[in-house]
């Protein structure tokens, strides 16, 4: 298992604004990382429901693995974001 911290933050105009979640979580991979924050207390109710996931990336998610919600920082490669909503920002260390 490795350690990611999740930071959730409000995200407008491309401008990050307040925090409302920071939490380490420990998962096997990327993919694993996703399933654990659809499912956590805290960090669930700001991830899209599968339906609008799917409606937001045109249908397309490579659902097998994920491929299209993972982003990599092209500034540091211990970061990078997770597309699971389009109002709320998920950054993640790798830590």
């Amino acid at each position: 298992m490795r350690k990611f911290k999740v930071n959730v933050s409000e995200c407008y105009y491309g401008v990050n604004n307040d925090c409302l979640v920071s939490k380490i979580i420990e998962a096997k991979n990327e993919y694993d990382l996703i399933n654990k924050c659809k499912s956590d207390v805290d960090i669930s109710e700001y991830v899209y429901s599968d339906e609008e996931l799917e409606d937001w990336h045109g249908g397309d998610l490579g659902y097998d693995n994920y491929e299209s919600l993972i982003w990599e920082s092209e500034e540091d490669d211990k970061i990078f974001y997770l597309a699971l909503n389009e109002e709320v920002e998920f950054e993640v260390f790798k830590v």
